[in-house]
């Protein structure tokens, strides 16, 4: 029974073409209009974390990124080359410090 149900909701969720997890990507250095796609990226990871949702990756491009950021369960935030984006808090509300919450 509960094989069947979930086929048939897998089913249905094709036919109605229900999205799947996608991947977000971000530029700090890209100046086009934001079209959420690879080639026209988010320019803050603020942007793309409201954007995310369960189950979406966010990948960042190499840059220098002056943003606090409050992170969102079950979206994952990673480089797309290791150490190459940098997250600089800075805000006066944290006194220069980066913050990023909801990292637990």
């Amino acid at each position: 029974m509960h094989r069947t149900l979930l086929c048939s909701l897998l089913f249905s969720a094709t036919l109605l073409g229900c999205p799947g997890p996608r991947t977000l990507h971000v530029d700090g250095a890209f100046t086009g209009t934001e079209l959420v796609t690879e080639e026209a990226p988010f320019r803050t990871i603020s942007a793309a974390l409201a954007a995310a949702g369960p189950g979406d990756a966010i990948e960042v491009r190499p840059g220098l990124y002056r943003e606090n950021l409050r992170l969102k369960p079950d979206v994952k935030l990673h480089s797309r080359r290791t150490s190459a984006a940098i997250l600089h808090g800075g805000a006066s509300r944290t006194g220069g410090k980066p913050a990023i919450l909801g990292a637990d």
